[in-house]
């Protein structure tokens, strides 16, 4: 099969985008067990969607060198990386600038950008978290847990800035369109904040995703979270 089909095959499928983005990201190579452990895969289900990327080109096992000092029995675990020296598949440009494309258009001459962006997230996001089952109540770290998956699995690498009883702050280390959301921020913040203000009214878990702070300089977009509010302490005496 030609690289090119091979490079295709191997990122037609979302989960082996997420396993190359963690390895990219990764310090370090990493095993088998740390990757199930953020993906919630089986471990020879992993091991396959790895092995597809290595077929490409995309990733590379090695083996992770013994501890110094260490004489245990067996052969040293198998850790991969990602490949140092594949550039980003054309398709990954090409994605790009049809969003860009589409942002520019939706823009134009249109003077409720922010509410349309703010509508198609919201149905995007009651669409793509994990929903809870009819009947089912979840708690408010519950729900909290689910939008940080759905965030994690759309690129945004979130991260729990602040945790009160009701509510909290969200970080998103990443954003998956950043030089996008730049240029169109009134689009594209509002496709995001209006995914997360889906997500949560689809969790039913009495929070709202009260706003989406974002930064251009570097640092983390803040999402603040609102819980439902906290009963006033009773008054002695009264």
């Amino acid at each position: 099969m030609p690289r090119d089909e091979q490079i295709h095959r191997a990122l037609a499928n979302p989960v082996r985008i997420r396993l190359l983005g963690l390895l990219r990201d990764a310090a370090r190579p990493l095993g088998v067990e740390q990757l199930v452990a953020t993906v919630s895969l089986h471990p020879n289900t992993v091991r396959t969607h790895l092995s597809v990327l290595e077929a490409a080109g995309l990733v590379e096992r090695a083996r992770e060198p013994a501890a110094e000092g260490s004489r245990g029995p067996g052969r040293p675990r198998v850790v991969f990386r990602a490949a140092s020296d594949v550039e980003e598949p054309p398709e990954a440009d090409g994605y790009r600038f049809l969003a860009a494309m589409l942002a520019g258009s939706f823009s134009a001459g249109l003077d409720d950008v922010e509410e349309r962006a703010l509508a198609a997230g919201d149905e995007w996001g009651r669409y793509l978290v994990d929903a809870p089952s009819p009947g089912e109540r979840l708690s408010h770290p519950e729900a909290t847990r689910r939008l940080i998956a759905l965030l994690d699995r759309a690129g945004f690498a979130p991260q729990v800035a602040s945790d009160p009883p009701s509510g909290g702050v969200l970080e998103l280390h990443r954003c998956p369109f950043p030089d996008l959301a730049r240029r169109h921020p009134d689009i594209v913040c509002s496709l995001h904040l209006g995914m997360m203000r889906g997500a949560m009214s689809e969790l039913s878990a009495d929070l709202s995703v009260r706003s989406l702070e974002p930064s251009f300089d570097g640092n983390a977009c803040r999402s603040v979270i609102d819980g439902p509010p906290v009963p006033s302490a009773s008054v002695a005496g009264r």
